[in-house]
């Protein structure tokens, strides 16, 4: 597919709940830009779990959430940060921008 601005948004409920249990906690969630497969991008948010604890370290560890399958446009990024601001729930405080 070669048309501008596709995507596909893959996560899962469970993601979605550990995320907003971290965010409660003020983890930080931060975006990995951006693997090339091709003509294709794979993007994906992560942050720090805080129902976990690494025994050895005591650390919460990074665990990966929502990825986008993407062509690289900043439309397809705004879409996203919007899609996964929908799913976590307006009660989250997450700000969305342009870097």
């Amino acid at each position: 597919i070669t048309k501008k601005g596709v995507m596909i948004v893959l996560y899962c409920e469970e993601q979605i709940m550990d995320l907003k249990s971290a965010l409660k906690c003020q983890s930080m969630l931060a975006i990995d830009k951006t693997y090339n497969l091709g003509k294709w991008f794979v993007s994906s948010f992560t942050y720090k779990s805080v129902k976990v604890e690494v025994k050895e370290t005591r650390e919460n560890p990074i665990m990966v959430g929502p990825i986008l399958l993407h062509d690289s446009s900043f439309e397809t990024y705004h879409n996203f940060f919007s899609i996964v601001k929908s799913v976590i729930g307006s009660d989250q405080n997450i700000e969305i921008g342009r870097a």
